[in-house]
């Protein structure tokens, strides 16, 4: 038994078993992607997984949809394991974004860390030189104000020498 079917026998209730294999597939189909509400992903699994479903239901109510709140569960227990993404919708009218990672195995998660580690210290390394280039530029303007400023001083005492021989 692999960590995925270890994790999913022994983390997920039945039903939040169906929500990730759900979207796994559709994430599969949508480049890793789902966009769909809660209510959304319920219809759906309730749908494509009708005859798994094991209802503790009177049977009135066993046809009704998947439950919102097992979706609700099922994806924050997959968010809190790393194996989904929330990418929240800037428009309050739109729904979450759902990134589906897949279950992740040490090995890989410990290349995409060194990657991340490597690609941050680039950037930190880029921030910093432009951090220098700035500093640089500020230390040249500061010295061309105070040239500057010596500069008008002499002008204004010129002037003010001027000004008092025209006057006697």
């Amino acid at each position: 038994m692999d960590q995925e079917e270890y994790y999913l026998r022994n983390c997920l209730s039945q039903g939040e078993q169906l929500v990730y294999h759900y979207l796994k597939e559709e994430a599969a189909r949508n480049g890793g992607f789902i966009k769909q509400s809660m209510k959304q992903i319920g219809n759906e699994v309730f749908e494509r997984y009708r005859d798994q479903i094991k209802y503790q239901l009177p049977p009135t109510r066993a046809d009704k949809p998947f439950s919102e709140a097992t979706v609700h569960r099922a994806i924050r227990k997959l968010s809190l394991e790393g194996i989904v993404g929330i990418v929240p919708s800037t428009d309050k009218a739109e729904c979450n974004t759902i990134r589906f990672y897949g279950h992740p195995q040490a090995d890989e998660l410990i290349g995409e860390l060194v990657n991340l580690v490597d690609q941050l210290n680039q950037q930190m390394q880029r921030f910093q030189s432009v951090m220098n280039r700035k500093n640089r530029e500020i230390e040249r303007m500061k010295r061309d104000c105070e040239y500057l400023h010596q500069e008008v001083n002499e002008l204004l005492e010129g002037y003010e020498e001027l000004t008092e021989t025209q006057i006697h």
